[in-house]
């Protein structure tokens, strides 16, 4: 018989029923619900599944193929037992085996065959997800009591991997960055791998531990930062610029900090403001060696 169908397989173009699920739809979405009409098989289905699979035009595309999958397959219920529509609803709430799944939905008579078909496909999907994304799959499919349960087993297990996996040069790197103690933080250093090293953000790092960090890293002989209250050590960046491994600024930077600030404190000597470095009153000669100079609304400024 010259079916619906049988005449979109035939001539390639889409059916009235196909047409009338794409009404009111853009053109860039009408294509990836067009597309779900020539997935004959679950699998070849499975991966033109869109991520917005539960929008109401992909959800009635989706459902509309897997009962022309069905229909094709006409396989008998592999659940001779169950009679009515309320036992095989029962029924397929219960199972999690892909192959079980996979005869119930070619079945004419399988319920909530759309519901089904997203189980499989988040079980299988079970062994690499995030727990989170678990947790959130927990929550759509909360009816479905062994999908749950099997969730429940994998999220216990990651924790069980978590616990047994050794850190990660990221973890490794965290944890000497946030080690206040420079003695414990030295030790860290000397103890971690050189991909956790080159990882870590030496400006995180306890003062007194930077040049433990620096030997680690084999930059002993690196020039020493341009700013002279820095202790940092100059090594490329991401752009293969010659940045400072602690302040983070290049030596031009570093100098034009250094220019603002001699000219900051030559504008309030001019103007008569009394400076002072470390309770010192500063004097020309000490300009070279100062520091970025901070912002201060007094006659009096110090300089630390």
């Amino acid at each position: 018989m010259l079916t619906e169908e049988r005449i979109d397989e035939i001539d390639g173009e889409p059916s009235s029923e196909w047409l009338a699920l794409c009404e009111g739809v853009e053109n860039w979405d009408r294509a990836k619900i067009l597309a779900l009409r020539t997935c004959f098989t679950l699998t070849a289905l499975e991966e033109a599944v869109p991520y917005n699979a539960h929008e109401k035009h992909h959800r009635k595309a989706l459902e509309l193929q897997l009962s022309r999958i069905a229909g094709r397959a006409g396989d008998p219920w592999p659940w001779g037992k169950d009679k009515t529509e309320q036992e095989r609803e029962n029924r397929v709430r219960g199972i999690v085996d892909p192959l079980d799944i996979t005869a119930a939905l070619q079945s004419p008579e399988c319920p909530l065959r759309f519901e089904l078909f997203m189980v499989m496909i988040k079980i299988k999907k079970l062994d690499d997800a995030h727990p989170m994304d678990i947790e959130r799959w927990m929550e759509t499919f909360k009816i479905w009591r062994a999908f749950v349960r099997l969730a429940k087993l994998r999220i216990q297990q990651h924790k069980v991997e978590q616990a047994n996996k050794p850190p990660s040069g990221w973890q490794i790197a965290n944890s000497i960055e946030t080690e206040i103690d420079a003695v414990n933080c030295s030790k860290a250093i000397l103890a971690a791998p050189a991909d956790a090293l080159a990882r870590v953000n030496a400006y995180r790092v306890p003062r007194e531990s930077q040049s433990v960090l620096r030997a680690a890293l084999d930059q002993a002989e690196n020039a020493d930062c341009a700013n002279p209250t820095c202790d940092g050590w100059m090594r490329k960046n991401l752009w293969r610029e010659e940045e400072c491994a602690v302040c983070q600024h290049t030596s031009e930077r570093t100098l034009e900090f250094h220019e603002r600030a001699v000219a900051y404190v030559v504008a309030c000597l001019d103007s008569g403001r009394s400076i002072e470095v470390g309770g010192r009153a500063l004097s020309v000669e000490t300009l070279p060696r100062l520091p970025v100079a901070p912002k201060a609304d007094d006659d009096a400024v110090s300089v630390g």
